[in-house]
């Protein structure tokens, strides 16, 4: 999949997921001169983009009150939701948990909009970056680093997605 960029326009996939049917999900991010947000992209299983997928096959949605936020793990669900875990920056990093329909929006019966983002250590300094995602019997699981003080831990968190 070939995408045209504008002018300070940047995306790019850190994490893929196949779905039952063949379809490729890529997760990543899209950056718009100073605002980086959670993005989507998928591809029929010829590799040509999902026209019934977002706009041509992408999607991307700013995270409120983020400057900064990446799509590093996928899962699809049963239902053929998809569930992207990342991180945003808004100060302090924290787990950034979306899910989306299968035709790329975001699922609003999910957190009433869609993301969740949580911050695993409460104490200051911390950092929480979520990198791997699991999604199955009404539980998402997030994983990732958790660290304060500059002491890694693992973070670990369940939503349970209705």
């Amino acid at each position: 999949m070939d995408h045209h960029q504008r002018p300070n326009e940047d995306w790019g996939a850190l994490t893929v997921a196949v779905q039952p049917d063949g379809k490729i999900v890529a997760g990543g991010f899209a950056f718009y001169g100073d605002y980086e947000s959670l993005a989507l992209a998928r591809l029929d299983a010829d590799g040509s983009p999902d026209q019934t997928f977002g706009s041509n096959g992408l999607t991307s949605h700013l995270v409120r009150n983020a400057f900064y936020a990446k799509v590093d793990g996928l899962a699809v669900q049963e239902d053929g939701k998809i569930v992207a875990v990342g991180w945003t920056v808004d100060g302090s990093d924290r787990f950034a948990v979306a899910r989306y329909t299968p035709t790329g929006q975001l699922d609003t019966t999910f957190s009433r909009d869609g993301m969740v983002r949580t911050r695993v250590v409460t104490s200051s300094p911390n950092e929480s970056q979520g990198y791997a995602v699991t999604a199955s019997g009404g539980s998402i699981v997030a994983a990732g680093i958790s660290s304060t003080a500059g002491d890694d831990a693992f973070g670990i968190v369940r939503y349970h997605s209705g």
